[in-house]
């Protein structure tokens, strides 16, 4: 797409906002912009259209957690879609023919770096899409011997999930609870005073050795006789 647009309108979509070089909207040509931001964001709802929109990459991925899954299982409990990811080449020039701006290239660079400062949601109109709720990620910027007085941006945009949660109090009726021992809230039972724990080495868990050591209650009587070693003499005679 030509032209450049830093406002708050296009026309066709919206109207106001100040037109800073040609907007060409055909019915073959998309409409492509970075913006507006969201209601009340910083910069109070800014478009950024490039001059020229080399190339648009759209990565959606989703992650699937490579843990083996029990069959039966829900599926969707174990894989989840990431956010959207766009990656955008763009270009501005001050030789377009309604600019006669000599820094007009440096004031959409420093406007883009603002406009990722501000950190506000946004809206972004590609090609093939239209992503809501859009931060920008990454601005890479290169200049050569032959592109001086031009701008080369490399942005990468992605997207934010944005989610409403809301709070609730549970019920201190046990009688309206499935499993009250483990969802009642917690209460204050006062002062607690330590008691000394069992001694099981001297009970259940005893181990019987000779000795008179005990088990279960019950004495082991120590070991009144040696044990008999039987010998015999090397002349003894066998019959």
């Amino acid at each position: 797409m030509s032209g450049a647009l830093l406002g708050t309108a296009v026309e066709g979509f919206q109207s106001g906002g100040s037109l800073i070089g040609p907007v060409f909207l055909t019915p073959t040509t998309p409409f492509r912009a970075i913006g507006p931001q969201a209601l009340g964001g910083p910069a109070g709802g800014l478009f950024f259209i490039a001059d020229v929109t080399e190339r648009e990459e759209h990565h959606d991925q989703l992650f699937i957690s490579e843990h083996p899954i029990e069959a039966g299982a829900n599926i969707s409990d174990h894989a989840y879609k990431r956010p959207a990811e766009v990656q955008l080449r763009l270009g501005w020039s001050n030789s377009n023919f309604f600019n006669f701006d000599p820094w007009y290239v440096n004031s959409v660079y420093l406007s883009l770096l603002q406009f990722q400062a501000d950190r506000a949601p946004f809206t972004l109109y590609t090609g093939k899409r239209v992503y809501q709720n859009m931060l920008l990620a990454g601005l890479v910027v290169e200049t050569d011997n032959t592109s001086e007085w031009a701008l080369r941006v490399e942005a990468n945009i992605i997207q934010v999930f944005i989610v409403n949660t809301q709070t609730t109090t549970i019920s201190s009726n046990p009688s309206n609870q499935s499993n009250p021992q483990s969802s009642l809230p917690t209460t204050n039972s006062g002062t607690q005073t330590a008691v000394p724990a069992t001694n099981l080495n001297q009970t259940s868990y005893n181990t019987i050795f000779p000795g008179g050591s005990t088990a279960n209650g019950q004495s082991i009587p120590l070991q009144s006789t040696s044990p008999t070693i039987s010998t015999y003499s090397s002349d003894t005679n066998f019959a």
